[in-house]
């Protein structure tokens, strides 16, 4: 037994969501969460020795992802090159790479 696809009427159909005006935001306003109120349950919830994941201040033209698991500490130190270097992650691993071959 094969199961018929589900039919929608016409006025559902016609139902588009609503497409609201995109405030246009610079990369320093995205890195600025906005100030909501936030309950006294979520507070007490929220870990408060996290510290934030800084945004990169650039994307790059790069379309291929490379995942990595690797640890605290190796994880730190390429974020502190990358940033001393003022590169982004898959411009400094590039670099690093082509130091690599020419040994």
């Amino acid at each position: 037994m094969t199961k018929k696809p589900a039919l929608l009427s016409e006025s559902l159909l016609a139902h588009r969501p609503r497409k609201g005006e995109a405030k246009p935001q610079t990369e320093t306003q995205a890195s600025v969460p906005d100030e909501a109120p936030v309950s006294e349950s979520r507070e007490a919830a929220a870990p408060t020795a996290t510290p934030q994941a800084r945004r990169r201040k650039r994307r790059s033209q790069n379309t291929q992802q490379l995942n990595l698991r690797v640890s605290e500490e190796t994880l730190e130190r390429f974020t502190k090159l990358a940033d001393d270097k003022n590169l982004i992650f898959g411009d400094l691993l590039a670099l690093l790479l082509n130091e690599f071959d020419r040994k």
